[in-house]
């Protein structure tokens, strides 16, 4: 479904010599449709449509053009668009399983759950062994187990754990997917050594690459996990991390603040609060912590100026 990476130097060049080809073959539906797919790639989406929707005119029954307009809308962000399409398409050829795998991602980006659920079991009932698919499959349980009130619906967290655990089988190398387990894991009490396990495979694999993202999200919550398992010199040692990674923001300060006091050292915090509070955001909540710092310590006047000042910032 990734329909971005590619050489945008090729791209153009491509997209260059179907546009020739076109001006000879004006009818030619596959120049249309294969326009329409270097369209996509390029990010224009609505010519790409367009494109698609010509060829479409020309071979209403071809079951691949409906597919790739479908691809073009999903990438635009039209999941409802997308997903018409796609079901225009297995109207035609019931047992597609891309197409079947695609409206699955529309439906999973359109928050259809059950939906996606469905089209994903389908796919690979029909031999799909994509790792995506399975993880895209697990995202969906996941996100069902949420969605009702109270906690969450222990099959779905079960079907969830498992459809992620079998794409890591299949490919041991993406990083989001241990991470997603390792949420997981972490909403189940008895379940946190794993939700450390994998934090720690999926932060190990993202410093391997030059990409950073989710870095900071994955230290954040192994130190959250830490803390409730009390191992606060490695909760502070994931702090730390976010602090290196966030130099210019407080909050990350104060997140080792927290976990400093929680383990005892309210001096470590007050250090800590007093540096938050000097990078100037969130002063209020820094405030209220370091109230709770000086009280610990029995610095109960330094507390109470704390407190008084949060008061102004917060009077209720």
């Amino acid at each position: 479904m990734n329909e971005t990476d590619f050489n945008p130097w090729t791209i153009r060049n491509t997209i260059d010599n179907l546009t020739e080809e076109l001006e000879a073959y004006p009818d030619n539906a596959p120049i249309l449709s294969e326009l329409g797919h270097a369209l996509t790639k390029s990010g224009e989406h609505q010519s790409a449509i367009d494109y698609f929707t010509a060829a479409i005119k020309l071979n209403p029954n071809n079951a691949s053009f409906r597919a790739g307009r479908g691809i073009a809308h999903a990438v635009a962000g039209h999941d409802g668009l997308a997903i018409d399409n796609f079901t225009q398409a297995l109207l035609i050829e019931s047992e597609n399983v891309a197409v079947l795998s695609a409206r699955g991602f529309a439906h999973l980006a359109g928050d259809t759950y059950q939906l996606a659920i469905d089209d994903f079991t389908m796919a690979i009932d029909f031999g799909v062994d994509d790792p995506e698919v399975f993880y895209a499959r697990g995202k969906a349980y996941w996100a069902l187990a949420l969605a009702g009130p109270g906690d969450p619906d222990q099959e779905d967290v079960k079907q969830a754990i498992g459809d992620i655990s079998e794409a890591i089988v299949r490919d041991p190398g993406e990083s989001e997917r241990y991470f997603t387990r390792g949420v997981i894991y972490s909403w189940e009490t008895d379940e946190l050594d794993l939700a450390i396990e994998d934090l720690s495979v999926a932060i190990d694999l993202k410093l391997k690459t030059d990409a950073k993202s989710h870095l900071v999200s994955m230290y954040h919550l192994r130190n959250m996990v830490y803390r409730t398992q009390s191992q606060f010199d490695l909760a502070v040692e994931d702090a730390t991390d976010i602090m290196r990674l966030l130099p210019d923001e407080s909050w990350p300060v104060r997140c080792r603040a927290i976990t400093h006091l929680e383990w005892g050292k309210p001096e470590q915090a007050i250090g800590d609060l007093n540096e938050a509070i000097r990078l100037g955001q969130q002063g209020e909540s820094e405030l209220l912590e370091r109230g709770r710092a000086y009280a610990a310590m029995g610095d109960y006047d330094k507390a109470i100026t704390d407190y008084e000042w949060y008061l102004q910032f917060d009077p209720d």
